[in-house]
């Protein structure tokens, strides 16, 4: 792990690289009154591209993208989606839907994909629209 210490605009801050870079950029702040010294320790747990056995496990049992033939029942099921959410984006939904139909036409024609343009991820969970979209699905 590389660590570099300086300033920008005479504000102190910490770079630190990993050995392995994989995923995006981490950035950690203190609280104010904070100092720089006091995030060290995060940003030095940080293993970015690889999640804990909690996580890993999460994922490889509920991912649907890893389960897409339990989704091959012909059930209904609708994204509501911001079309900003950067989070939970919306072409994840749609390459869900791909897939399943790729294993069963039936079941793909059965999966609803909307995008709600201008909302990002905490905008789509306060939406009115959104949440009534959601409702009339589930109310049939």
């Amino acid at each position: 792990m590389q660590e570099r210490s300086f300033t920008a605009d005479g504000i102190p801050l910490l770079w630190v690289v990993p050995d392995r870079v994989e995923g995006p950029l981490a950035l950690w702040m203190s609280h104010l009154g904070g100092s720089k010294e006091q995030c060290l320790p995060m940003l030095r747990e940080l293993d970015q591209g690889h999640g804990d056995r909690y996580s890993n496990w999460l994922r490889s049992h509920l991912d649907p993208m890893l389960h897409v033939e339990s989704y091959a029942r012909g059930v209904d099921i609708a994204f509501e989606c911001g079309g900003d959410d950067t989070h939970v984006p919306a072409d994840g939904a749609a390459r869900f839907k791909e897939r399943l139909a790729e294993l069963d036409a039936a079941a793909g024609s059965r999966i609803r994909v909307t995008e709600h343009p201008g909302l990002d991820h905490l905008g789509a969970a306060r939406s009115p629209e959104l949440t009534a979209a959601c409702a009339a699905f589930l109310a049939g």
